[in-house]
């Protein structure tokens, strides 16, 4: 297989990358080590199926009611979603999967100007979680 020469704009979207996954750590530094390992097999077989409501795919992800840096790792902090609506929602929380904005909701940008607090029974509800 010939060798494909990558543009200068692939080069720099490498080097990004490269350098915010360095400032990230590693998943044990975030605080996804063994026991968290453990933790979430407990929240898949306690959960197999998707919590988000009319989803019945099986749950992949596992996720945190009230974000980690805000929250803990208790189990009833914790629910089992498939990927797609784990995705949905840590987006709509703004600030999910390491990005600083995100596609937040009107809820989340009221609450980084420190107006409001979020409420996250109205984010579960409007995007169709079971509490």
């Amino acid at each position: 297989m010939p060798y494909k020469l990558q543009s200068h704009a692939d080069r720099q979207r490498a080097k990004r990358r490269h350098l915010t996954d360095r400032a990230r750590g590693t998943a044990h530094q975030r605080g996804y080590g063994a026991t968290w390992r453990r933790l979430r097999k407990m929240v898949l077989a306690r959960q197999p199926v998707c919590a988000t409501f009319d989803c019945h795919q099986p749950s992949k992800d596992v996720h945190h009611l009230i974000p980690k840096p805000k929250g803990d790792d208790s189990i009833t902090n914790l629910q089992g979603l498939c990927h797609e609506c784990h995705a949905r929602l840590t987006a709509a929380e703004g600030g999910g999967f390491g990005n600083r904005r995100g596609a937040a909701s009107e809820a989340v940008r009221r609450l980084s100007d420190g107006s409001t607090p979020l409420d996250y029974d109205r984010v579960r509800k409007d995007l169709g979680l079971k509490g």
